[in-house]
């Protein structure tokens, strides 16, 4: 099993399907990351209990059609830590709102 650490997330691959990760930030699961077909999706999972539907943050098309060019991965990695990052931002403030 492949580890990349992108600003503070740990991105977990390997198994079946090569560029295909979970994102963590500690032991807690926040998103999954899959390329297929040349296209490449990031969705941001709330809850640890898998009862809040996933949620598409991130999508692009890829050079590569099951694997990253060597020139893509970095960038598109990066790019779905970003917004899976932000989507953990507001889900959190929306969680601290509601209880206010």
């Amino acid at each position: 099993m492949s580890e990349i650490v992108i600003l503070g997330l740990t991105l977990k691959g390997g198994g079946v399907y090569t560029e295909q990760y979970t994102a963590y930030r500690g032991d807690r699961p926040i998103g999954c990351l899959r390329l297929r077909n040349g296209c490449f999706t990031a969705a941001y999972q709330h809850t640890q209990d898998n009862s809040d539907p996933q949620i598409e943050v991130y999508s692009s098309c890829t050079v590569g059609d099951s694997r990253f060019d060597e020139d893509e991965r970095e960038m598109e990695l990066t790019k779905a830590v970003i917004e899976l990052i932000n989507a953990e931002s507001i889900a959190n403030y929306v969680e601290r709102r509601a209880g206010a």
